[in-house]
């Protein structure tokens, strides 16, 4: 699936970050060996491999910050696409149901009566909001179901009637699958929205950590004298760095129009 603009910003980014610090990173090393291994005491040791081997951490480090992030959004689009089919089968079920409910009460009223869709509870609208309806036509399947209920005589003579076990054949299949739509429909939702609180949460943690990453190899290229390296060197639009270098601009506030 494709990568939102957001993501795929931060991960261009990522990449860029990721090329200069594997480019300059010998020179980093071989720099600060040479500032530092003075300082050393005695008993103390420092190689150029080590200095080298922490600057691949931290880099590592980086691109696996990106790396979780773009998994995360894989995973938030794979749950927003199994989202969609549940809702489109629930689309379905329920304009099955409702049309046999709906052809149910129109036979009901024509061969019963209208206050015998009182006794069954099914009077007024049917709902088209499949919990809603989902409940209607659920106690209508139990009526059917209850042996010791029955149809009462009917008040139009040229009217055919319903028979009970027949309407029940038709009603209960698609009124129990309907109901398993509604759980299946329910259960993703809860998924892509957990996997959306994933994906933001992946974002801040990666924002964070680029923020983190570049000032600390920027501060490291100014220390080694690689000032045009260090320019170069920025966090994407979404880094923390990037928001508080944010100029602060100073604006007149709006004054009430005169009555």
């Amino acid at each position: 699936m494709a990568i939102s603009k957001m993501i795929q910003s931060r991960l261009d980014n990522a990449g860029v970050i990721g090329a200069s610090v594997e480019t300059h990173n010998p020179a980093i090393s071989e720099a600060l060996y040479s500032q530092l291994l003075p300082l050393c005491e005695q008993g103390e040791t420092l190689s150029k491999d080590q200095l080298l081997l922490v600057l691949q951490l931290l880099h590592r480090n980086h691109q696996s910050c990106a790396k979780d992030m773009r998994e995360a959004e894989q995973a938030y689009n794979e749950e927003l696409g199994d989202d969609t089919g549940s809702r489109k089968q629930l689309d379905l079920n329920t304009n099955e149901v409702y049309a046999l409910v709906r052809d149910f009460k129109k036979t009901t009223r024509g061969s019963y009566g209208e206050d015998f869709l009182v006794t069954l509870q099914i009077q007024g609208r049917t709902p088209s909001e499949p919990t809603a309806l989902s409940q209607q036509a659920g106690l209508l399947v139990k009526w059917l179901r209850d042996k010791s209920k029955s149809f009462p005589p009917k008040t139009n003579a040229f009217s055919s009637g319903i028979k009970k076990q027949d309407a029940l054949s038709i009603l209960e299949p698609k009124v129990k699958a309907l109901e398993l739509a509604i759980a299946l429909h329910k259960k993703e939702k809860r998924e892509t929205e957990s996997s959306m609180l994933a994906k933001n949460e992946s974002i801040a943690v990666y924002d964070a950590n680029e923020s983190q990453t570049v000032s600390i190899f920027k501060g490291l290229m100014l220390m080694c004298g690689m000032d045009e390296e260090a320019r170069r060197l920025k966090p994407g639009e979404g880094s923390s760095s990037k928001k508080d270098d944010a100029p602060v601009v100073e604006v007149e506030a709006e004054k009430p129009a005169s009555s």
